[in-house]
């Protein structure tokens, strides 16, 4: 390996010791010259620890860590303190790359020298269903990005099929005060202040299963409208996006109205709704979520 790879690939690991091997396999068939391959376990409880110690002579080249558990931020920022690449890969322990992801990553770096370049990613369900979402074509200004991807959710990324530049880790990292949707004010980020580049083609099998941290309520509730304040910190946000700030806020507290109603936490649903409300009167018009306040209000009364 070279002694300044392109492309660092960093696996965080926390109790996927079923899963870690797949993940690992899939990325270590496409390694070449230009990329590093770092495995950062985070404290793990299960089997996670004894199976690394398996791959010195299965992975050869391949870097593994051990940390105290500090939750997938303090992991992911781990990992861009212990690489050296130009690019970064953060896939997550469930998930694979796809065949010949990186090197498609690597004809996009070559190509236009973004500095966020974003892949499709394939969802797979536990019944084995699977959809595809490639990227759509970006809005062309920061204002209409940073809307789509907050507030409109237009625009999606999945982690493991998305490379970015090492230089950006410079004005902003994973915050670890989060321990749900770390990286949301890395991808606002991204939108608001970096140049782009999309790749059309499924770079990273994603795995839905209901124990995963991503689809963990009490997660959820506990970061709440934290989030919001991180994301548009003024050292993060132009002054000029931050007019987007309130609706930001009316769509966090909206979906967690829907994930709380989802756990059957029906009076916290109903209180996060009426928050929004009070901000935007217009949620009365969002039907997917006022439906749910009504039935949430139903089943209080039951």
């Amino acid at each position: 390996m070279s002694s300044s790879p392109l492309i660092s690939i960093v696996i965080p690991a926390y109790n996927y010791a079923h899963t870690l091997e797949r993940a690992v396999s899939s990325v270590y068939q496409q390694l070449d010259t230009d990329c590093e391959f770092i495995i950062i376990n985070d404290g793990s409880t299960d089997d996670t620890q004894a199976l690394l110690a398996t791959f010195s002579e299965k992975y050869p080249n391949v870097q593994v860590l051990h940390k105290e558990n500090g939750g997938l931020a303090s992991t992911r920022n781990a990992g861009i303190r212990a690489s050296c690449g130009d690019y970064l890969v953060f896939l997550d322990a469930d998930d694979t790359l796809s065949d010949g992801a990186i090197g498609l990553l690597k004809q996009c770096i070559a190509e236009t020298h973004a500095e966020f370049v974003i892949g499709g990613h394939r969802s797979i369900a536990p019944n084995g269903h699977c959809k595809t979402h490639l990227p759509q074509p970006l809005p062309s200004t920061a204002l209409a990005r940073v809307k789509g991807y907050l507030i409109d959710k237009t625009i999606s990324f999945s982690n493991g099929g998305c490379a970015i530049k090492r230089s950006v880790f410079e004005k902003i990292t994973y915050p670890e005060a989060l321990r749900n949707a770390e990286d949301i004010p890395v991808f606002a980020y991204l939108m608001a202040n970096c140049s782009c580049a999309q790749i059309h083609a499924v770079l990273v099998n994603v795995y839905k299963h209901a124990d995963s941290l991503r689809h963990a309520f009490q997660h959820t509730v506990n970061v709440g409208t934290q989030i919001v304040e991180v994301v548009f910190h003024q050292s993060l946000m132009p002054a000029h996006l931050q007019s987007l700030k309130q609706a930001f806020m009316v769509q966090r507290l909206l979906s967690l109205s829907r994930s709380a109603y989802e756990a059957k936490h029906y009076a916290l649903a109903q209180d996060f709704y009426v928050r929004a409300f009070k901000l935007e009167f217009s949620v009365l018009f969002k039907w997917t979520y006022t439906k749910k306040f009504i039935s949430a209000l139903i089943k209080l009364r039951e």
